[in-house]
């Protein structure tokens, strides 16, 4: 079989994988579907798994995953389930917009049911980093203000060369880190 073979029959697969997707019981609550990640920026390499995205008119419920894998043919392949409101309110915070700027940005719309989406990438194109500065800088305070003090610490500790005070203060980064 050819590479264009196999693109083919994946482009088929992929169809209707989304055709089914539409259908009740689902369907109808499906606002969007875009494919995310390193498919919709360019940068997939043989082992990416394909990211899609389904904007539910809903929260997902107890019995769904809101995350699930699943394979088209041999294309690993990511499912996220998300209420679009989730989404539109990521436009209002700085820190939600800092993780699905590239999203909207790139993704590659694969149905928009009533053109909300559409919609919604434009808000989202036209709002800027500046947007968020009073935001970002509070943002900052909050998060730095642990850290300065920690470093504070381990330069003090290795100015002494007391070690507990060292051991302390990585102690204390590492736990902000990891929060």
């Amino acid at each position: 079989m050819s590479s264009e073979d196999v693109l083919q029959q994946f482009t088929v697969e992929i169809t209707e994988f989304i055709q089914d997707a539409i259908k009740p019981p689902l369907g109808p609550e499906i606002e969007a579907i875009i494919i995310t990640g390193s498919h919709a920026r360019g940068d997939y390499t043989l082992y990416s798994d394909l990211d899609f995205t389904y904007l539910l008119s809903r929260e997902p419920n107890a019995t769904e995953n809101d995350h699930e894998l699943v394979y088209i043919g041999h294309q690993l392949v990511t499912i996220t389930r998300v209420n679009f409101r989730k989404w539109e309110h990521s436009l209002i915070s700085f820190e939600n917009f800092m993780w699905t700027r590239s999203a909207f940005e790139y993704a590659i719309v694969c149905y928009d049911k009533s053109g909300k989406f559409g919609k919604l990438r434009q808000t989202a194109a036209a709002r800027k980093l500046e947007d968020f500065y009073e935001e970002r800088i509070d943002l900052v305070n909050k998060n730095m203000k642990g850290y300065v003090e920690e470093i504070h610490k381990l330069l003090n500790g290795l100015t002494l060369k007391n070690k507990s005070t060292i051991y302390n203060a990585l102690v204390g980064l590492n736990a902000g880190m990891c929060n």
